[in-house]
């Protein structure tokens, strides 16, 4: 059982409110620590099953509050990297709905906010999914005319985000970095998949 998870028994709470704790403890750009989120490869916007996690820029400075965030910021610089493949369509959205557990951490909203560039909102369910759903069943049953008309209808703001602009211009900084590593390492992904098959498998 991990010390989170412990804690948060004892308090009746969520292990991810605990970690969010923790990880607000460190700054922006977790003291310069970066972290590629491929545990298990990666689907977009590389298509390639051999890329793994890695911690970049690690050193004896680095304490759990650290990798924690860390963590975090690289699960949304990849995201990052999605809305980035939107906007080269040429879609620019002002605003994103985020959905799902990370919706309900504050923290993770801002860090979205801040990395993104973009207002980041709720909105007024608590299972996106299931409401998506019931806009295309709506629409689909002739209720509304189409799904525009349809999220008009039905979504409302419930609490939004705007970034920081300090915020911002750090995270451009290591955004950078994050994006050339993948290229830098992923010839070596290939090799260690190599030994891992070889080896470990």
């Amino acid at each position: 059982m991990t010390s989170e998870k412990f804690t948060a028994e004892q308090f009746d709470a969520n292990p991810n409110t605990i970690i969010d704790k923790i990880a607000a403890t460190s700054p922006p750009g977790a003291n310069g620590l970066i972290y590629l989120p491929y545990l298990m490869g990666e689907r977009a916007p590389h298509l390639d099953v051999n890329c793994r996690g890695v911690f970049f820029g690690l050193s004896s400075m680095h304490v759990k509050k650290d990798l924690l965030r860390a963590v975090m910021e690289g699960v949304i610089f990849s995201m990052n990297d999605c809305l980035n493949i939107i906007r080269e369509m040429g879609t620019s959205p002002s605003s994103i709905f985020a959905a799902g557990g990370g919706a309900n951490s504050p923290l993770w909203r801002q860090m979205m906010a801040d990395i993104m560039g973009v207002e980041i909102a709720v909105n007024n369910s608590t299972d996106s999914g299931a409401l998506g759903v019931a806009i295309l069943a709506g629409v689909g049953a002739g209720i509304y005319k189409d799904v525009v008309s349809a999220c008009d209808s039905i979504i409302r703001k419930q609490d939004s985000q705007t970034y920081q602009e300090n915020n911002r211009s750090l995270y451009e900084e290591m955004y950078k970095i994050y994006t050339s590593l993948y290229t830098s390492l992923k010839k070596d992904f290939v090799e260690l998949a190599k030994i891992n098959q070889k080896f470990f498998v």
